[in-house]
């Protein structure tokens, strides 16, 4: 299918969690009822997808400060015990390994200043699932000179080596 349905499916994946999917994750596999393991499927959709990329490309505005709400059920949906990170004696391990790519765009919250709770939180959640590789590429100030900055990022992103 084209790219509409591809989305079209993802926000039919990407709900926030229910109280019943937080039972489900939080029960072992071998102990998971066959209603708790349909519950899981979109989690369990969007983790394969996950693990079988090399890179993570990640676009998104800063909102109020912070992460769409959509973002932040997609990393909810994926941020699972046992599946892409676990607790061990030395704390937590992650167990994802691809590199990540954010594209962060903003009007009014510079990137990485003290009030931008975006960025840290990404950087901070992917790390936790065991993606350390972060580069940010950033497209933040005010509504002035809009297309110089549009194209600072695309600068930048054209620098990458993929």
């Amino acid at each position: 299918g084209d790219w509409r349905s591809k989305n079209y499916a993802l926000e039919l994946l990407i709900q926030p969690l229910s109280p019943e999917q937080l039972v489900a994750r939080n029960t072992a596999p071998a102990a998971q009822t066959p209603q708790q393991q349909q519950l899981l499927q979109p989690s369990d959709t969007l983790i394969a997808e996950l693990k079988a990329a090399d890179i993570l490309l990640l676009t998104t505005p800063i909102y109020n400060f912070s992460v769409p709400g959509m973002l932040k059920a997609y990393i909810d949906q994926v941020c699972r015990p046992d599946r892409t990170f676990r607790y061990t004696e030395d704390g937590p391990d992650g167990l994802l390994s691809c590199l990540a790519y954010l594209v962060i765009t903003s009007a009014g919250t510079p990137i990485d200043s003290e009030v931008d709770f975006a960025t840290p939180y990404l950087r901070h959640v992917l790390g936790f699932m065991g993606i350390d590789e972060v580069t940010v590429i950033g497209c933040d100030g005010n509504w002035q000179d809009l297309d110089q900055r549009f194209q600072l990022a695309l600068d930048q992103i054209d620098s990458l080596e993929l």
